[in-house]
Formats: C-alpha cells, sequence, structure tokens
C-alpha cells in the first residue's frame, strides 16, 4: 500500500505548486484522527517543475504538463523527465500506459504508448481514466457529466443530470469522487461491470477545491479554498 500513498503524496504536491500557495501546506484529518499514513515517510522532492501532474496507479507511468502545451513523461519514480509530442493542458493515465488528455481548446486526445495522440469527438475541461482502462470519466465547460467505456465507445451523458467541475475514479471504476463548482464535495458509485450505475451523486459534507481518490478506494485527498491538504479513510472516514 507504501506507493499508492507515496504516488499521491507527490499528485498533491504538484497541485500545491499549481494553486499557487504561498506559505507551507498543512495535512489535516477530516476526523479526529491522527494522521499516521504519512507521518513516518518524509516527502521527497523531485527534480522539474508541473502544473499538472497523473501517475498510473502502479506507479510505473507518470505524465506531466507545463501551462497549455509541454508534456512530459518519466518511467516511474526512478525515471528522468523527457519531453513528448503534443500539447496538452491535462492528461490522465492507467496502469497499461493508455493516456487521455484535453488540450487548451477542451478538444480530447487519446494515445497508448508511443503510438501519436488521436483526437476523440467531444470537448471536455477535466478528464480521469480507471486505472484498468476500461472507464473514462470526464466533465464539460458547463459542468456536465460524461462517461464512455474504453477508447471503442462514444461519450455518454450522465442521465441523473449531474454537474461537477472535476472528478476522480478509482482502479477499477467502482466508486468516483467529485467536486462541485461551488466546492460541495460528492461522491457515487461507479461503474458496474460495463454499466454506469444510476445511483445519484451523494453530498459529502465539507467544502474543498481538488479531490482525489487512491486506487483502492481507501484514501482520499483534497485541498480546501485556504490551499490546506486534507486526507480521509473512505467513505465512512
Amino acid at each position: 500500500m507504501f506507493i499508492y500513498y507515496f504516488i499521491f503524496i507527490i499528485i498533491i504536491i504538484i497541485f500545491i505548486l499549481y494553486y499557487n500557495i504561498k506559505e507551507p501546506f498543512t495535512i489535516s484529518p477530516t476526523n479526529n484522527n491522527t494522521p499516521t499514513h504519512i507521518s513516518d515517510y518524509s516527502i521527497q522532492k523531485i527534480p522539474g517543475g508541473l502544473e499538472n501532474i497523473t501517475v498510473s496507479p502502479n506507479g510505473n507511468y507518470i505524465y506531466g504538463t507545463i501551462g497549455n502545451s509541454t508534456i512530459y513523461y518519466r518511467k516511474g519514480l526512478n525515471g528522468s523527465w523527457q519531453s513528448i509530442p503534443g500539447s496538452l493542458k491535462q492528461v490522465s493515465v492507467s496502469d497499461s500506459n493508455e493516456i487521455w488528455g484535453i488540450n487548451i481548446l477542451d478538444q480530447v486526445y487519446y494515445k497508448k504508448n508511443n503510438t501519436d495522440w488521436i483526437l476523440i469527438p467531444g470537448g471536455l475541461k477535466s478528464i480521469n481514466i480507471s486505472g484498468n482502462s476500461k472507464y473514462i470519466i470526464g466533465t464539460a465547460g458547463d459542468d456536465t457529466v460524461w462517461y464512455r467505456n474504453g477508447i471503442n465507445q462514444g461519450w455518454m451523458l450522465d442521465p441523473m443530470g449531474s454537474r461537477l467541475s472535476q472528478m476522480s475514479i478509482t482502479q477499477d471504476g467502482s466508486y468516483i469522487w467529485a467536486i462541485h463548482s461551488d466546492n460541495r464535495i460528492y461522491y457515487k458509485k461507479g461503474f458496474n461491470g460495463t454499466e454506469w450505475t444510476r445511483d445519484p451523486f451523494q453530498s459529502i459534507t465539507g467544502t474543498m477545491k481538488y479531490i482525489q481518490v487512491s486506487p483502492d478506494g481507501e484514501i482520499i485527498w483534497a485541498i480546501d479554498t485556504n490551499n490546506k491538504l486534507f486526507y480521509r479513510l473512505g467513505i465512512n472516514g
């Protein structure tokens, strides 16, 4: 489990830098528990500077972007950064190195390993792929929620009419955590086999501006409007 914690600590550090925090961040539990899961580990600074970063759940593939253009990649923690062709503002990668991304025009692109980028019909402002590559979720400019089953199926609109600004999905696609444009937190069961569950998003107490769920769904990290870092242990934390 350590690799999951370490990967998500790296992700949160990058987003702290992205949101222009002027003072050291604070790690706080969202309940009365002591944050023991990370207290025994030192946070390591990784050479380089990025505004957006994504890590495959198995830790083998790391991608990041600077501004709305340059894309960088490294082969796991021990690799080195190298630029790759393309111009994107946000990317998301799976365990099999399938990458989905969006550019400054909210156009959607897809590639796997060393293939060329493929333009995918549709427009999204944020995107997230499950670790098993089976499920892709995203939010459009009007905050509508879209999903699809892999590269071969088209986009489907959430039939519940949900409106969200950012989402994060577990490794197997079974759970989704999300943020509304007013910073409210939401949660729902994601996919059941190939089917998008019709369970509505449930409101969770608290407000955050960014959220990330671990691959196994057991830890949720979030940054609040005061740029403090919080975590909770699953839905019942």
